[in-house]
């Protein structure tokens, strides 16, 4: 028997295909979708790149060069489409085809890794609180929280600069030591407790406690240890907020995946509409047959 899919493209061509006008018309929307696609993208790593939490960890400029580069790729393949399109040859359009349906298998890829990695960052928080296992990325900010710190910072060994206004009279900050000439933050202390601990963490757990106003992950800890100490006692821990925000633009990602996987598709499509039909009218012109399954 012949193979129903090769059947159906034979039948689609040998039926006259699509006129060379409605062709045309779509590999320039496949042109539009794919500049759309870089555009889309390129967006989203630069905007990650501006991301203060991105400029803490110093991925700023890989993340603007990644979407000014991708960007770029597309137009390339934009206009290697619309090469091939005026070309008596496949040859371009054949190579647009491939590299659009790579981009398709990547997507999908992509969207396997971003629905791991989700699940992964999840459970690491949920184990590290509630069966106390360190893995990933939480060994390091555990370690951004040595047992002895509390009782270190703002002590007779290390002052720190703020009003003893802002904190309760309550016994946990009585014996607070509090001077002008003392540390805003803990790694400014005479002695850095937590030296051993990389600075794009310690800038990161910064940004957590200046943008979500909290102090700790799976506790709520006694001061703000990386942003202003100054700001007064820590309102809530930071478990749920940093979770609902890794959710939230996971969430976020996920649109826009699925929106580029439809995309290449359509592109790839498109693509695939041109070749096919275009090679048929050439071999009309040169007045070849095509055995058909409807003869």
């Amino acid at each position: 028997g012949i193979n129903a899919e090769y059947m159906g493209l034979n039948i689609i061509i040998n039926m006259g295909c699509i006129p060379v006008s409605l062709l045309r018309f779509f590999i320039y929307m496949s042109v539009g979708l794919v500049i759309l696609l870089g555009a889309i993208i390129g967006i989203v790593f630069i905007k990650l790149g501006v991301c203060k939490f991105a400029e803490a960890a110093d991925y700023r400029e890989m993340f603007l060069a990644a979407g000014i580069v991708f960007f770029f790729v597309m137009i390339v393949l934009a206009v290697i489409a619309i090469t091939g399109m005026n070309s008596s040859s496949n040859t371009l359009m054949g190579v647009y085809g491939i590299a659009v349906g790579l981009l398709f298998v990547g997507f999908w890829v992509c969207f396997g890794f971003m629905k791991g990695g989700k699940d992964e960052l999840n459970s690491q928080f949920n184990d590290a609180c509630t069966k106390k296992i360190s893995r990933g990325i939480f060994s390091e900010i555990q370690n951004a929280y040595p047992p002895n710190m509390a009782s270190y910072f703002c002590s007779t060994s290390c002052p720190c600069k703020a009003n003893q206004n802002n904190f309760p009279s309550a016994s946990d900050y009585m014996s607070a030591v509090f001077a002008p000439t003392g540390a805003s933050v803990v790694t400014k202390c005479p002695t850095n407790p937590v030296s051993n601990v990389k600075t794009a963490v310690l800038a990161f757990l910064g940004l957590v406690e200046e943008e979500m106003n909290c102090s700790g992950i799976c506790t709520k800890e006694r001061w703000f240890y990386y942003s202003d100490v100054n700001r007064g006692p820590p309102p809530d821990k930071c478990k749920e907020k940093i979770l609902s925000y890794i959710n939230n633009r996971f969430d976020i990602a996920y649109g826009i995946v699925i929106a580029c996987l439809v995309i290449s598709f359509s592109a790839g499509i498109a693509c695939i509409l041109f070749i096919f039909c275009g090679e048929e009218k050439n071999k009309q012109r040169t007045g070849d047959q095509i055995i058909s399954p409807l003869n």
